[in-house]
């Protein structure tokens, strides 16, 4: 049956241009056009160390103070100070004076969500003590932290391994109008599913990151612990390492003490080991001084610590400088023991030498006889043992370990004369007087009965 032309204009494809709204539905391309003449230089959240809209991973040993150094990189975006000044901070005096307190903004900088697994109640003390150290009015500063930091409470954790949630998440962001600038996940096996040693579900961990950071434009940071291993490497798949677009180290150094042998403050070092798109700087320090004073009501002390950046040196601090460092206390004296010596072995001793018996002293002449006849007549114990070795796979019989037989020549040596050393060497030869008496092996069946083949040989 022929089609009309109005059934054949419904079923061809349209060739019209396509409209707006077409563009918008259609799925992303999947290539782009590389532009190199009009290239984007690289953006910082704080510089020289976090860039924006980058991937980081923030590890160091259990406290060493990762948590509190990213609650200061938070805080002090929010506020829109410099995290890491480069001027040393002088250490604080004993009774220092009473100091101005700096101006706040009237809104915060940028805006921060924390999902916080472990202690997210003690967030709220800390803060308070980094306000106390860097002398911020906690009144003011109440309404601008209010509204740029975001922490998460107990029963509140989002998958990074789950699409799932990781759409719930972004809906809640979006239902609350938070756009942050910087999502920190601590620690991130509260953000993982699977096995942080799977390098499957690492780099599903990985999208999930990226994904959140396509959809606001953000930062993500995951905080991390090291593995048991003696090397400081973080601990789980390389494929976080490698999927990262920076890669933080924070290392206990020492505990700096004033002249009472008091602890004044706690130096760690910072080490940028990975900075995908710009160089990396070098490590610097920073110190955490212990902040101790009423923090409410019920007159609790900090156990917070505050950050100021530290003397950097030119050199890494050796051992004995850190070591000098340490609090010793006056009245303890170290002790000098005599270290214990294990006496002298009692050469000769039989109750200290191994038994061997005479068929392997036998079986150890035999194979004297046939390695020396390879090569200018000399061996070694090692052709010995190798001669045993064949020997044995040929028979189909087993053989003897090679420290046993070793111990089974030095026995030969020391009590059969038929073998000797050439100069006191490793090399062994047959002596002359007695090449020709060495105990062949039978061809006949021996005696299982016989007194001497199993004779203790002392």
């Amino acid at each position: 049956m022929p089609e009309t032309p109005s059934q054949s204009a419904q079923e061809m494809p349209s060739m019209e241009p396509a409209t707006p709204s077409d563009v918008t539905d259609s799925p992303a391309p999947l290539w782009q056009t590389i532009d190199v003449i009009n290239v984007q230089e690289v953006e910082w959240l704080v510089p020289d160390v976090i860039p924006k809209k980058a991937l980081i991973c923030l590890y160091g040993a259990p406290n060493c103070g990762k948590t509190f150094l990213a609650l200061h990189i938070a805080l002090c975006l929010i506020i829109g100070v410099d995290c890491f000044p480069s001027e040393a901070a002088d250490p604080p005096p004993t009774t220092p004076p009473t100091p101005l307190k700096p101006a706040l903004p009237a809104a915060p900088q940028r805006t921060v969500v924390y999902m916080l697994a472990e202690a997210p109640d003690s967030i709220g003390r800390r803060i308070a003590g980094w306000l106390e150290h860097f002398h911020y009015d906690r009144v003011t500063a109440q309404p601008i932290i209010s509204q740029g930091l975001f922490a998460s409470s107990y029963t509140h954790r989002v998958k990074l391994t789950s699409s799932t949630q990781i759409e719930t998440f972004a809906a809640e962001l979006d239902r609350m109008n938070i756009h942050p600038d910087l999502i920190i996940f601590d620690p991130l096996i509260s953000a993982l599913e699977g096995d942080e040693n799977d390098a499957t579900q690492m780099d599903r961990l990985i999208a999930g990151m990226d994904a959140l950071r396509q959809k606001f434009d953000c930062s993500i940071m995951v905080i991390h612990h090291p593995g048991k291993d003696a090397r400081m490497i973080e601990r789980g798949s390389s494929a976080l390492r490698g999927g990262v677009d920076t890669h933080i180290a924070v290392h206990n150094e020492a505990d700096l003490v004033d002249a009472e042998g008091g602890q004044v403050a706690h130096r760690i070092r910072i080490d940028i080991e990975k900075q995908r798109e710009a160089p990396r700087s070098p490590f610097f320090y920073l110190s955490m001084h212990p902040t101790r004073g009423p923090l409410n009501a019920r007159n609790r002390d900090s156990k917070n610590v505050e950050l100021g950046r530290a003397p950097n040196p030119s050199h890494a601090p050796t051992r004995l400088e850190i070591t000098a460092n340490k609090r010793v206390r006056p009245d303890r004296q170290p002790i000098h023991r005599p270290r214990k010596t294990l006496p002298a072995p009692l050469t000769g001793a039989l109750a200290l030498r191994p038994v061997i018996s005479n068929k392997a002293y036998q079986e150890a002449l035999r194979c004297c006889q046939a390695a020396s006849k390879d090569g200018d007549g000399t061996f070694t114990k090692a052709d010995v043992w190798r001669a045993h070795k064949e020997k044995a796979m040929q028979n189909g019989k087993p053989s003897y370990s090679e420290p046993y037989f070793y111990k089974i020549m030095d026995r030969v040596l020391e009590q059969s004369g038929k073998v000797s050393r050439i100069d006191e060497g490793r090399k062994l030869h047959l002596n002359k007087a007695h090449k020709n008496t060495i105990v062949q092996k039978q061809t006949s069946t021996p005696d299982p009965n016989a007194p001497d083949d199993n004779t203790d040989h002392q």
